[in-house]
This record gives structure tokens, C-alpha cells and sequence, in this order.
């Protein structure tokens, strides 16, 4: 029981003991529904410009998608591996993000910066040297141009993901293709996460609550974010970690570092597990990727640190420190003391290197001034492994902030974090303090034997 408690308390409560197995035809029938909300999703023209419709079809889904994850885990149905629920639950997730991969990206205009980038590659351009707006790049402007974002900067990108962008752009669609590697390797973190459950001996099925999020499936399939492809190298790098296939995960966690450099939270974790050998294998990979891009590698980094410094967008510890300091620049400096200390101390915990991961992620998504709707993508996988019920209304309540982009007012602004974020601090409060008071229960139990 102890290994299934992690889904019942992401939602809120625990099923009674001997709980009847869900009928595989009601998992079938939850998929249908969910798949039918799907379609209708696809059907609107414009996502973001109709945000009461893309709003009540998410929150539709999101009531279909938790009360699956609830019921699927009632002890009775857990109790055994379900090979049939499971088949289902991932031939669902593969129909879902059908659906949405022939569909015009609305919620944002990043797939249309890495079709950009791609074409820019195909013509023997480095995308680190000049930003889609410089003059220099005048003659490779196409009816995409008008909806690339930030034209300003170079791409902030790092070297895999534009390996990817540049084998996708020379085909059409372009928007279409340019999706597809992202939700293949979406679908493969799927996979590697079914043998991390079995490795931590957690039911496979918990994979539902990646598989069939709404945020995944509408950030991946329907805007097509290149995260995923790190967040596969993440999960695999853990996995192999957990399997002690230590030279497979250095390979696996230098394609992550090259993929998005939100994976160096895995430095922690592979610290006292990596060798000489290991640490060789990972600076080699990253070596030989970055040593064609040394001439434009500084404009890279430049462009990096331009996004990271004055990008402010539905944070939550920042703006409460800034509101309290009434400097940015104070505000900054504390949510970076706090991640490094974080950073530090995890270093030298002796923890699973799943949860340093998860921990480190944690502390990312709450201290950074940026917290895009997809960015909560790399906090979903963890989501099948830990449960946290404050995290997964996170993924949940995130879509909410699409709403500051059709009406930017300040008021509203803060209306929708205190949305999100006051219902997540409290979550995370109440599974504190019932995990303290069962602690507490057991060690009576166990003074009372």
C-alpha cells in the first residue's frame, strides 16, 4: 500500500481498502470523452483569441484526466499489473496527440522560431549569429517571418535542439513536421517512465498521469515546445541511473545538457555516481557539439543570458520578494541565493537521484521570474512517481495564465497567480502536515508493539 499512497494523495484522499477494479470499458469511455474534447479543441481557429472555449474544453479534460488517475489507482486495481488498462491508457495517449499534431499552433508562437531557425541551418547559417531580424537574414523571409517571436536576439537554443530543428525545416508542412520529433519523443518519455515505475516498484499505470495530462497533450502535440526532447534525456538519464548503467546515463545526460541547459539539475544526482570515465564520456559529447559553434558561441550565450535576465512572466516567489523589496534586482539575487544554497545541499544528500531531480525542478519552477504554461511540462513526469497534489494543480491551474496575453492588466495579473499558486502552497501545507501525523501514527504503532 505504501508504494500507491504517492496517487491517492495527489488527490487528496485515500481510497477504502478491497476497492473493486475499474471496468477497462470505463477507461475506454474516459479516453472517448477526452478524445472527443480533443477534436472539438482542434476545431478552433484560434486558441488563445478564444480562451473561454480553449479554458472550459481544458478544464473539461482536466476532470476527465484527474477522476481517471483517481480511480485507476483504488487499491483493488493497483494491487496487480493491468496489462490491458495499460495498452489502453498509452493507445489513448497516442490518439490524443494525433489529434492535435495536424493543428495550427495558437497558444504560442515558438514553433514558428524554430522553423526559422531550422531554415537558417539548411542555408549554412549559424541561427547564434544573427536574430531573424537582422538585415543579414533579409533574403530567407517567408510568410512564417511576421509570427516569429523576440526578432531581436539570437537563438537561445542550445546545439540538439537545433540539430533537430534543422532536420525537420526541409520538409512540409513545416509546422506540422517540425511537431512531430517532439511528440515522438514525448511519447518515449512515456515509455522510459514505465520502466522507472517498475524500478521503483510503483504501478506502470501511474504513467496516466503524464500520458494523459492536458497540459502535456496541448503544449507538446498542440504548440509543439521542444522541452520534451530534454525532458526525454532527463527521465532516461534517471532511469539508467536507477538501472546503475552508469556510462549509458553519462551519454544520455550530455544529449540533456545539449538538448536544454535546465537539464544541468542533474549534476547532483550523478555526482558521487559518475567515475573519471563518465565525466570524460559527458564533456567529449558536449565538446564535440559545441566546437563547430565556437565562432558565434558568444552572440549564443549573450542571447541565453538576455532570456534569462528580463523575461518576467507569471512567477511566484519573485513577485512575492519583489512586492516585498520593491527591487528587482534584490528580488533576483535572493531567488538565485536560494536555488544555489538548494543546488549545494543536494549535492551531498544521499537521496534517490529521481528525487534530487524532482526536488531541483521544484525549486526552479518557484524561483524563476519566468513560468510559462509548458514550462510545468518537466515537472509532469514526476508527477507519476511522487503524486504531489500541489504539483498537480500546478499543471492544471497553468493554462490560467494564457489569459494575461489576451488582457495584460496588472489586476488581472495578479487575480490569476493568486489562482494558481494560493491553492498550490496550501495543497503542499496539508500533504506536510498529514505525512507528519502519519509518521507520528507509526512511530506509536510501533512504540505500542
Amino acid at each position: 500500500m505504501r508504494n500507491h499512497a504517492l496517487v491517492n494523495s495527489s488527490l487528496g484522499g485515500d481510497p477504502p481498502n478491497g476497492g473493486a477494479p475499474l471496468p477497462l470499458c470505463w477507461i475506454i469511455l474516459a479516453g472517448a470523452l477526452s478524445e472527443a474534447l480533443y477534436i472539438i479543441a482542434s476545431r478552433v481557429e484560434n486558441l488563445l483569441e478564444s480562451p473561454f472555449e480553449y479554458l472550459t474544453i481544458h478544464f473539461a479534460l482536466v476532470t476527465i484526466y484527474v477522476t481517471s488517475v483517481y480511480l485507476l489507482f483504488k487499491p483493488g486495481y493497483a494491487k496487480k499489473e493491468n496489462r490491458s488498462a495499460l495498452w489502453v491508457v498509452l493507445g489513448f495517449a497516442v490518439i490524443f496527440r494525433l489529434t492535435l499534431l495536424n493543428v495550427t499552433p495558437t497558444l504560442s508562437g515558438d514553433i514558428y522560431r524554430y522553423v526559422w531557425d531550422g531554415k537558417v541551418i539548411l542555408n549554412g547559417i549559424s541561427p547564434y549569429r544573427y536574430p531573424p531580424g537582422s538585415a543579414s537574414l533579409a533574403g530567407l523571409r517567408d510568410r512564417f517571418y511576421p509570427l516569429i517571436n523576440h526578432k531581436t536576439i539570437g537563438s537561445p537554443y542550445s546545439p540538439l535542439t537545433e540539430l533537430i530543428f534543422a532536420s525537420a525545416a526541409g520538409f512540409a508542412p513545416p509546422v506540422v513536421v517540425m511537431k512531430a520529433p517532439f511528440v515522438i519523443f514525448d511519447l518515449l518519455t512515456a515509455l522510459v517512465l514505465i520502466q522507472l515505475l517498475k524500478i521503483m516498484k510503483r504501478p506502470s499505470i501511474a504513467v496516466i498521469a503524464y500520458a494523459w495530462s492536458p497540459l502535456v497533450v496541448f503544449e507538446v502535440s498542440g504548440s509543439g515546445h521542444a522541452d520534451s526532447l530534454a525532458i526525454f534525456f532527463l527521465i532516461l538519464t534517471i532511469t539508467l541511473l536507477s538501472m546503475k548503467k552508469r556510462i549509458s546515463a553519462s551519454l544520455a545526460m550530455a544529449m540533456a545538457l545539449l538538448s536544454k541547459y535546465f537539464a544541468v539539475i542533474l549534476a547532483p544526482s550523478v555526482i558521487r555516481r559518475f567515475g573519471v570515465l563518465e565525466w570524460a564520456i559527458v564533456f567529449t559529447v558536449v565538446t564535440l557539439f559545441y566546437a563547430p559553434l565556437l565562432p558565434t558561441i558568444e552572440d549564443h550565450f549573450l542571447a541565453v543570458s538576455e532570456v534569462a535576465s528580463s523575461w518576467r512572466y507569471n512567477d511566484s516567489v519573485y513577485g512575492a520578494l519583489l512586492w516585498a523589496t520593491g527591487s528587482g534586482g534584490i528580488a533576483k539575487a535572493i531567488c538565485v541565493g536560494l536555488f544555489l544554497t538548494i543546488y549545494a545541499i543536494t549535492c551531498f544528500l544521499k537521496t534517490p537521484a529521481v528525487f534530487t531531480v524532482y526536488l531541483l525542478t521544484g525549486a526552479m519552477l518557484l524561483l524563476s521570474t519566468t513560468v510559462h504554461p509548458w514550462y510545468l511540462l518537466w515537472m509532469a513526469p514526476f508527477l507519476c512517481i511522487y503524486g504531489n497534489s500541489g504539483w498537480l494543480w500546478l499543471t492544471i491551474a497553468a493554462p490560467l495564465s494564457y489569459l494575461f496575453m489576451v488582457e495584460p492588466q496588472m489586476e488581472l495579473y495578479g487575480l490569476i497567480r493568486t489562482f494558481e499558486y494560493g491553492p498550490f502552497v496550501l495543497l503542499v501545507m496539508i500533504r506536510l502536515v498529514t505525512k507528519k501525523r502519519a509518521r507520528q501514527e507509526t512511530g506509536r504503532g510501533s512504540a505500542s508493539l
